[in-house]
């Protein structure tokens, strides 16, 4: 009687192991996609402004054609500001600012002798003048249109400012009418008690209240305010 095979069971070995976990390993790879998140860019912004490569001659004349008026340029508390121009950045800022309150004639018209709504001004345009005495010759002028009517605590304000250097004094050499004329007097107590009083401000404040009980006793109309 013949003897039949026996069976044997096999055991895998560590290598074929080895190769299926890799082929596992690698299938994953390959199925599975990582989505990665999108990244918010910038919009590049420009190193160099194109203006800066015209020579320095033809960047002069862009300023003068675009912040030149040929009439006095008229300023309101409520503006308009400065051109546009001129926020442009600092570099034009500081090229074309010379230019702007140099070669313009600026006119302030202001209601009830409202000069402390243009103080921002006055600060733009000192700044300018403080330049221009280091460098070159001032050309631009302001003039003052004093329209309203008398208003005692809008020239209090006024005053103050210009006392503190803050705000443009105005040219009254050659007063139009009583009104101005008592602005006059009112500046000149000013900048006569300026560096002489003890007391500051609150000292000449004392004195112009004083000035303004005794117009209340004549017919003008800074004493009916």
């Amino acid at each position: 009687m013949a003897q039949g095979k026996s069976q044997r069971t096999t055991t895998p070995s560590r290598t074929s192991e080895r190769l299926q976990l890799a082929k596992v390993i690698e299938a994953s790879k390959t199925d599975t996609k990582i989505v990665k998140k999108k990244r918010f860019r910038r919009p590049r912004q420009r190193k160099s402004c194109h203006l800066f490569k015209l020579p320095g001659e033809l960047r002069n004349r862009v300023y003068e054609a675009v912040l030149v008026s040929r009439g006095s340029v008229a300023i309101r508390p409520k503006g308009p500001g400065e051109p546009a121009l001129l926020r442009v950045c600092k570099g034009i800022r500081a090229e074309a600012r010379s230019i702007y309150y140099g070669a313009n004639n600026f006119r302030l018209v202001m209601a009830d002798f409202n000069g402390a709504a243009f103080t921002p001004f006055s600060r733009q345009y000192r700044d300018h003048e403080y330049y221009q005495r280091r460098t070159l010759a001032n050309t631009g002028k302001v003039t003052f249109s004093m329209l309203g009517v008398p208003n005692w605590a809008n020239l209090m304000r006024w005053l103050e400012d210009i006392y503190y250097c803050r705000a443009l004094e105005p040219d009254l050499s050659k007063p139009i009418g009583n009104d101005q004329r008592i602005v006059g007097a009112a500046l000149k107590v000013v900048n006569e008690l300026k560096f002489k009083t003890v007391g500051g401000w609150s000292a000449v404040e004392k004195v112009l209240h004083a000035m303004h009980q005794a117009l209340k006793g004549t017919s003008s109309y800074w004493g009916k305010d």
